[in-house]
């Protein structure tokens, strides 16, 4: 009877809220570096936010990123001159460096970008990762203004008319 009661009945009250009831989505927080000083990257559910702009997602006109890794002999050396063989691990430390550049409009209809640099190889890859899921945008592709006017207009009419925008029309001329 218990088993019947979990299957049954919990289990289709836990599907319905989880359709129901909407859930904020997690946001992506990046430890980042901006014009050389320590920064905080936000990408939430509306913008992107970081302390030199706020571009919200549907202003996001392009994105371009990346960069790479290399050995630090320097550490390898020093390593191995001190440790002996065991320094020699000192060989697989690595030095990165990312960089990204997000452009768009900002809520007033300013033209900005945020520039963003990377030291790590973990966040930068989760950032190029999540930013083509936040702004529909793959690297390097861009979208114009005028694509951006016809959206937000779709979206007010949408608002202040909440009828799919296709009811009345049977055909596709």
């Amino acid at each position: 009877m218990k088993k019947f009661f979990c299957g049954f009945v919990i289990f289709p009250i836990t599907l319905l809220s989880t359709l129901i009831i909407k859930i904020p989505v997690n946001a992506g927080y990046y430890d980042a570096i901006c014009n050389g000083t320590k920064c905080n990257l936000i990408i939430d559910a509306e913008s992107i936010k970081s302390p030199y702009g706020t571009i919200p997602l549907n202003r996001v006109t392009s994105w371009q990123g990346g960069g790479d890794g290399e050995t630090a002999v320097g550490v390898g050396i020093a390593t191995s001159v001190v440790f002996g063989p065991l320094g020699l691990l000192g060989f697989l430390s690595k030095k990165y460096d990312y960089n990204f550049i997000i452009n768009g409009y900002d809520d007033k209809g300013k033209r900005t970008y945020i520039v963003v640099q990377f030291i790590n190889e973990k966040p930068a890859k989760r950032l190029m990762n999540e930013l083509p899921i936040a702004t529909g945008l793959g690297l390097g592709q861009k979208r114009t203004a005028k694509e951006i006017r016809e959206s937000e207009s779709i979206d007010k009419n949408r608002e202040s008319n909440p009828k799919n925008l296709f009811d009345g029309e049977d055909k596709i001329n």
